[in-house]
C-alpha cells in the first residue's frame, strides 16, 4: 500500500508558504487611517498645548481640535494582507505608493519636509491670528502686530543679481515703490518693467545698512523679466508675541493643522469665546493673502488667508468625530472628497480664515448650526 504522507506534508508546506508569500509580501501601496485629535486649547501631560509667554490670554469653554491622519511609513512597506484589510475598512483608504511619496524620497527627507511644513504652518497661523486681531480693532496710529519683509533667499549664478545682491539682503524698495511682500516684487518686476530695464534697487544689508544699486533685468525661461533671485517672505511678530510655543508631535502634525492653529491662537488672544462651549474641529492648510497678490479670481487681503485642500480629509473627519466634535470646518475644495461619508458632525466648508472666524463668532452669539452650509449628509 502506497503512503501519501510525504506528498501531503509537501503540499501543506507549499500551501503555507504560498499563504505566507501572499499575506506578508510587501505591496506598492500606502494606507491611511484616522489618527489622534488634540484640543489646542487644552493640555498634554498637564502642559498647555499653546503657550504665549507673558502675553495676556483668555480662557475658553469649549475646544478647538486639530486632527491627524496616520499613513504607512516610507521605510515600512504595507503587506498584502494589511492592504486588503485597510481597503475593506470604511474609515481607511489605500493609495498607490507614487500618489503619496515622490521618487527619491527617503525617511529622513520625508521627516525633514514634514518639519519644514509644520514650522511654516505655525508661522502662518500666528500671522493669521494677529491679522484678525488688527481687523477687529483697526488703529492707524499703532505699530503693526506683524512686520513683513522680503529677503533674498537665493541668487541664480550668472543671473542679473549675481555679484550685486547677497543672500540675506532685505529688499526695501524697487524703483520708488516700497516693498514688503513677494507679491509686490513679482508685480514690480514682471508687470511694471521689461527685459533690459535698469531697475533701481534698495536693500538693507546686515553690517552695512541701506545699500542702493541698479540691476538690469534679464529674461526668464518663460520670457518674463527677472532679477534671477529667489525671494523669501519673512514675518516678524516678536514685538507683540516674543514667545510662541506650540507643543504638537511633528510625526502627526502637518500643514492640515493650519486652520485649527490659527483659530486657537486667535481664541486665546481675544476675550470673546470663539467656541461657544462647542467641540470644534478645523482642518485646512493656510495660504496668507498678500497686498499686490495677483490671483484668479482675485483675493481680498482683508480675508487674512485662503484655505487649501488637504489629503486624507475623510480620515480627518473620522478623527474629529471620534474626539466628539459636532462641527468640522474644512476647505471648500475638499467637499467632493467627503461625498457619501456618513458622520454625526456637520461638515461646514470655508474658503478663508476670516469666514471661519465669522461662522464661529455667529454660533457663539447664539446662531443656529443648522443654518450654516454643509458638505453632505449628516446621520
Amino acid at each position: 500500500m502506497t503512503s501519501h504522507k510525504p506528498t501531503a506534508i509537501t503540499a501543506a508546506v507549499l500551501f503555507l508558504a504560498a499563504v505566507a508569500l501572499v499575506t506578508l509580501v510587501p505591496v506598492d501601496f500606502v494606507a491611511r487611517a484616522p489618527g489622534d485629535a488634540v484640543d489646542l486649547l487644552g493640555t498634554v501631560a498637564e502642559v498647555p498645548v499653546i503657550q504665549l509667554g507673558d502675553q495676556t490670554t483668555y480662557p475658553s469653554t469649549g475646544q478647538i481640535v486639530t486632527t491627524s491622519v496616520t499613513q504607512t511609513p516610507l521605510d515600512h512597506p504595507l503587506s498584502f494582507a494589511a492592504a486588503v484589510i485597510d481597503r475593506l475598512l470604511p474609515d481607511r483608504e489605500v493609495l498607490p505608493h507614487d500618489d503619496v511619496y515622490q521618487v527619491g524620497d527617503t525617511a529622513e527627507s520625508v521627516a525633514a519636509d514634514r518639519q519644514a511644513a509644520l514650522d511654516r504652518t505655525r508661522t502662518y497661523a500666528v500671522v493669521a491670528a494677529l491679522r484678525q486681531l488688527e481687523a477687529d480693532a483697526p488703529r492707524s496710529d499703532a505699530p503693526p502686530l506683524v512686520v513683513e519683509t522680503v529677503a533674498v533667499g537665493g541668487i541664480v549664478p550668472g543671473g542679473p543679481a549675481d555679484g550685486r545682491l547677497q543672500t540675506g539682503d532685505i529688499l526695501t524698495s524697487l524703483g520708488d515703490q516700497p516693498i514688503s511682500t513677494v507679491a509686490q516684487v513679482l508685480v514690480a518686476v514682471r508687470q511694471d518693467n521689461a527685459v533690459g530695464t535698469n531697475l533701481p534697487v534698495t536693500v538693507f544689508r546686515p553690517g552695512q545698512g541701506a545699500v542702493g544699486l541698479t540691476i538690469e533685468l534679464g529674461k526668464s525661461q518663460l520670457n518674463l523679466p527677472t532679477m534671477g533671485v529667489t525671494w523669501t517672505q519673512r514675518y516678524d511678530y516678536s514685538a507683540y508675541l516674543p514667545e510662541v510655543q506650540i507643543d504638537l508631535d511633528p510625526a502627526g502634525a502637518d500643514e492640515s493643522d493650519g486652520l485649527a492653529l490659527a483659530l486657537a491662537l486667535y481664541d486665546r488672544l481675544t476675550p470673546d469665546d470663539l467656541t461657544g462651549g462647542r467641540i470644534v474641529a478645523a482642518v485646512g492648510s493656510l495660504q496668507l493673502t498678500e497686498a499686490g497678490q495677483n490671483t484668479t479670481p482675485p483675493v481680498d487681503p482683508a480675508q487674512i488667508a485662503t484655505l487649501g485642500t488637504v489629503p486624507g480629509i475623510r480620515q480627518h473627519v473620522v478623527s474629529a468625530t471620534d474626539h466628539g466634535a459636532g462641527l468640522v470646518l474644512l476647505p471648500r475644495g475638499n467637499c467632493p472628497d467627503v461625498a457619501g461619508l456618513t458622520t454625526s458632525a456637520r461638515l461646514v466648508p470655508v474658503s478663508t480664515f476670516r469666514q471661519a472666524v465669522g461662522y464661529l463668532t455667529d454660533l457663539a452669539a447664539g446662531g443656529d448650526l443648522a443654518a450654516l452650509p454643509d458638505c453632505g449628509p449628516v446621520s
